[in-house]
């Protein structure tokens, strides 16, 4: 579940951290998850995000990832991975 969270997190940009809720949903229980554990965003950044984002009509799933590529590679002396990264975001089908 650990590894789900993780790669629904960074690849997904699930920034409301949906698996501990689905766990409890599901299960009846909490389990010790460690709090902001890969520095991402939160459900409160998402909505603010959801709100200018369809303001602006773009989809913010978008944006969210190109966010998350960025805080990947922040701090990086040497960051020419982000152009191919970004890239392949945008090669995506963004379409609704």
């Amino acid at each position: 579940l650990k590894e789900i969270r993780r790669l629904w997190r960074e690849e997904e940009a699930d920034w409301e951290d949906s698996v501990p809720r689905i766990y409890n949903d599901v299960m009846g229980e909490h389990l010790d998850w460690i709090q902001d554990d890969l520095g991402s965003f939160s459900a409160e950044e998402a909505e603010i995000l959801e709100e200018v984002a369809s303001k602006h009509d773009v989809p913010p799933k978008l944006v969210k990832r190109l966010l998350d590529v960025e805080l990947r590679h922040h701090g990086m002396k040497r960051r020419a991975s982000i152009y191919n990264k970004i890239d392949g975001v945008f090669k995506e089908d963004w379409r609704t």
